[in-house]
């Protein structure tokens, strides 16, 4: 199986493409529009403004069930669908920069993977920066995989799965995971992640005009938020400086047209033993699931994380 496939999630019909691709060149203009503002000295109002967003446009589905619970000290909620077998446990850690979002933003589209992929998910609701900065982050995810395992449920039937500055945590959790000897989950489901928050990857540059969401002025201020300048390569905190030896089996999912494609499709060119498939998707923005309930051909997306995942647990 080819290491980088892209993805092309237009309809084959050609004047419903067209269509589809205007619809999306819109919704990329709103996008433009509305991150505009997100500067990490706004954090603390750009937290609350999203979560506004979230709550509006955003809702959680009215057939799936969230539940509070502690998970080994850390807020979290369980997430399942109602009549819906569980066939294994998602470990997701949201995106944000680590200094943003929450249940209210990234709930709706854990539920949809969830609902895919059959099975229940935790979402974890970790400390943000900069009140919390690393390791702390990095600690509350280990110990919420940690207190998965603990609860009974067995390694094959968990996925490790974020999105973003979640996407790269739940990254550099797996590596600190396999490093301190524990076992291994079944799979691990990366969106559009971001591994080196150093920021150096070449598609900084090339991908700036087309990226309506992400810049590398204003993603920079946010990783410094998170941890010291001199951090910014560590493997804890970038995890594409770290070895992707024996690890699970890793899909990554990215848009072709965002600033962190680099940092997906530099990860497939590491040395790796387990396979490490790296999807870009044509036209796609950052993060682009979040979008799902007005752009219903972005369901294909969450098909294909649940295909992967299933293949694994059941």
């Amino acid at each position: 199986m080819d290491t980088i496939v892209y993805i092309d999630p237009y309809s084959k019909c050609i004047p419903l493409k067209i269509l589809q691709m205007i619809y999306i060149a819109l919704v990329k203009l709103l996008v433009r529009v509305f991150s505009f503002p997100a500067r990490a000295s706004w954090h603390k109002t750009v937290r609350i403004a999203l979560d506004i967003l979230g709550t509006v446009f955003l809702q959680f589905p009215k057939r799936a069930l969230k539940e509070k619970v502690d998970a080994a000290g850390t807020p979290a909620r369980w997430i399942r669908w109602k009549g819906s077998d569980c066939n294994g446990v998602i470990l997701y850690l949201h995106g944000g920069g680590y200094s943003l979002g929450s249940m209210k933003t990234h709930g709706r589209m854990a539920a949809n993977i969830a609902r895919r992929c059959k099975m229940k998910a935790l979402f974890l609701e970790y400390p943000l920066a900069p009140e919390h900065k690393h390791p702390e982050t990095l600690d509350r995810a280990l110990a919420a995989y940690r207190w998965l395992l603990d609860s009974g449920n067995s390694p094959e039937k968990i996925a490790v799965m974020g999105d973003s500055s979640g996407g790269g945590l739940a990254l550099a959790m797996l590596q600190t995971a396999r490093d301190r000897g524990m076992p291994m989950p079944g799979c691990g489901v990366l969106i559009s992640p971001w591994t080196d928050m150093a920021c150096t990857g070449e598609s900084m540059k090339t991908r700036a005009c087309s990226d309506p969401m992400l810049r590398r002025r204003v993603i920079l201020p946010f990783a410094r938020l998170y941890a010291p300048e001199s951090m910014l390569t560590d493997p804890s905190v970038s995890p594409l400086y770290g070895s992707m030896r024996n690890l699970p089996r890793l899909l990554i999912m990215v848009g072709r047209d965002e600033i962190l494609l680099d940092d997906s499709r530099r990860i497939a060119g590491l040395p790796h033993d387990r396979e490490i498939r790296v999807e870009v998707w044509k036209g796609m923005f950052h993060v682009w699931h979040l979008f799902c309930p007005y752009a219903p051909f972005f369901r294909k997306a969450f098909s294909r994380i649940g295909d992967f995942v299933t293949g694994v647990v059941e």
